[in-house]
């Protein structure tokens, strides 16, 4: 009788991976991705800073460009775009004054122009019809006639919206184009801090909010200029010990204002008799913004800044949780 063969039988046995070894691939691929998103954020935060030090540089060539064109920097404005009066000479206020002695709507409202003819100082004539962007030429006092003293509504500075034949001047600008429309912010200065309006946000075309050019964290950039430039004020300033302890100041100049110091610098440039509000520490200013007409700052990735002092450090003057709120800011100072 013929015997059956017999066939064998294979069992494969089948292992899964345990929950040990599924929560050890879980947890490097999470610190595989938190790498990823560090070296991303780090990334674009050296974009964003290497694009605002462009637009920056930018925004310095459109200044002199308009310099070069009109006789004048652009002035300083406040929230309501009218002339800001200079910090006083006087001694017991003027270290304070200058530290706010900057703008965050001039560099939009001269160097690209926006709204209507109102809106950009050109006055209510029916017939100039002014392109957006663009601005005419302020005039003399740099706000279209409104005049240092004695503007018709008698505050200081105040644009003047009846400018008859000062409206129809030479067309000028744009001097700066914005690669990103969200660049040009509208700032809304009823509430503090105040609030920042980007393209498309309700009341961002609204009249009352002035329009800034923000850097690439949505920031307004700040422009400062030298409020007495060499020449405007008497000899006799410079010989005036403003602080009571013997050293003998120079001429105001960007150099007062404590944001735009620089933290480090070469030795061979710096200067360091530049003290702090109130402080006997001593603060390191350089040549270059002794000398410099006007310069721009940028609070940086953190979005903080410190305006008494700029050296980071616990115990510097600085208040609680801003120690080291400077390190990242970014001045650009014109040569």
């Amino acid at each position: 009788m013929r015997q059956r063969k017999r066939q064998r039988v294979t069992h494969v046995t089948r292992h899964g991976f345990t929950i040990i070894e599924l929560m050890v691939v879980v947890s490097l691929i999470i610190v595989l991705l938190s790498l990823i998103i560090v070296a991303l954020n780090r990334s674009q935060r050296a974009a964003q800073r290497i694009n605002t030090q462009a637009l920056m540089h930018s925004i310095t060539q459109a200044l002199i460009q308009f310099r070069e064109d009109v006789g004048y920097l652009p002035p300083i404005l406040d929230e309501n775009r009218d002339l800001m009066e200079p910090p006083s000479l006087n001694p017991g206020t003027f270290d304070t004054e200058i530290q706010d002695w900057h703008s965050s709507t001039t560099l939009a409202d001269y160097l690209i122009g926006y709204g209507n003819e109102s809106a950009d100082g050109y006055g209510n004539e029916s017939d100039a019809t002014i392109p957006s962007p663009g601005i005419r030429h302020p005039g003399s006092d740099g706000v279209w006639e409104a005049t240092l003293y004695g503007a018709q509504d008698g505050s200081f500075g105040a644009r003047n919206s009846q400018l008859g034949s000062g409206g129809l001047g030479k067309i000028l600008g744009p001097y700066l184009q914005l690669d990103n429309p969200r660049l040009l912010v509208a700032i809304d200065f009823s509430v503090d801090p105040p609030r920042i309006l980007n393209p498309g946000d309700p009341g961002y075309d609204d009249p009352q909010f002035p329009k800034a050019i923000a850097d690439y964290w949505g920031r307004p950039i700040q422009y400062f200029r030298r409020a007495y430039p060499p020449g405007a004020i008497s000899q006799s300033y410079r010989a005036v010990d403003r602080t009571g302890d013997g050293v003998v100041d120079p001429v105001p100049a960007l150099s007062n204002v404590i944001l735009l110091r620089p933290q480090l610098a070469r030795e061979n440039t710096l200067l360091k008799n530049a003290r702090t509000i109130g402080d006997e520490l001593i603060d390191l200013t350089t040549m270059g913004l002794q000398t410099a007409e006007f310069a721009l700052f940028s609070s940086g990735p953190d979005l903080r800044f410190n305006r008494d002092s700029r050296i980071d450090e616990p115990g510097a003057g600085s208040p609680p949780g801003q120690e080291y709120s400077n390190a990242d800011n970014i001045v650009e100072v014109s040569k």
